[in-house]
């Protein structure tokens, strides 16, 4: 029997709301279908995860949205630590003002701090200072819309942190954004060089760029459900975005949860979610790893 690792991931779809309405965004990511959850009811489900996970040294929780600190609750929720062994992550526009940010910054373990056109530069510049000031393992993305105004914008925020050496990332987008993720906005050739400038891609590699987005890892032992797990809006758990094994683990927000400590074969020929990608995958198929 494999021994359980120290640390269980988790990301936590709590709500889809969000108060940028980037256009690129799928509606699904900003209409508020799915509202946060109360303070009391995101308690609960906290509480269930702490006795669920009695045998893991920490507990790291990527709180998802939309846009997490939209909800009011949820800000409390962070502001007010359930256990010592839960740490948080999250991606965030960082609009929340700033007297929040500087109450709460401790209990981050990473930030992923996102520009889009519509941040306030001077607001975001703040709360990126206060993460690497209070040493919270943080990193920048500029989103780079294709039009020239938004285009020109983005540059500008990336040069910036580049030449004060803060951790940052210039990204394109697709256009198609949760629908496929697999057709990029319309950028010019001028564009795709300061990308992979930037990036330190070599041109050659912007060719295959759209054909390695996908993984296949069928045959593969997973570690999804022992490193990391999955929580949708309405609490169901599950392994991994993909859902392979097609039937929940149960709700944390209604009771606490036996979790897996063995890996299984991946069924899957297609894996395109970023973190069901990072869990840990055997070298070779078949239990041979």
């Amino acid at each position: 029997m494999d021994a359980i690792p120290a640390t269980l991931k988790v990301q936590w779809r709590i709500g889809n709301d969000c108060n940028f309405k980037c256009g690129y965004c799928h509606p699904s990511l900003y209409s508020g279908s799915e509202p946060f959850k109360d303070y009391y009811t995101l308690k609960q489900g906290l509480l269930n995860l702490k006795d669920s996970t009695e045998s893991y040294q920490t507990v790291n929780i990527e709180l998802q949205g939309g846009e997490p600190t939209v909800g009011e609750d949820t800000k409390l929720l962070i502001a007010k630590p359930i256990s010592e062994r839960f740490t948080y992550t999250l991606h965030t526009n960082a609009s929340a003002d700033i007297a929040w940010w500087e109450s709460s910054i401790k209990h981050f373990s990473k930030l992923i701090l996102a520009w889009h056109p519509k941040a306030d530069d001077d607001h975001f510049k703040s709360v990126v200072d206060l993460a690497r000031s209070n040493n919270i393992d943080y990193g920048v993305i500029i989103n780079a819309e294709h039009t020239i105004g938004n285009w020109s914008r983005a540059v500008t925020m990336f040069e910036y942190f580049q030449h004060n050496q803060y951790s940052v990332q210039f990204k394109t987008l697709f256009q198609n954004y949760q629908r496929g993720n697999n057709q990029y906005m319309p950028y010019d050739e001028g564009q795709w060089d300061y990308y992979l400038q930037a990036n330190n891609i070599p041109k050659v590699q912007i060719a295959q760029a759209e054909v390695t987005l996908y993984d296949n890892y069928l045959g593969k032992l997973c570690w999804a459900g022992v490193d990391q797990i999955v929580i949708d809006y309405r609490g169901n758990i599950f392994k991994g975005w993909c859902h392979s094994s097609g039937v929940a683990m149960g709700n944390i927000y209604k009771h606490p949860v036996i979790l897996s400590n063995t890996p299984e074969v991946c069924p899957m020929t297609i894996c395109k979610n970023a973190f069901d990608k990072q869990v840990k995958k055997s070298n070779n198929s078949w239990r041979i790893s």
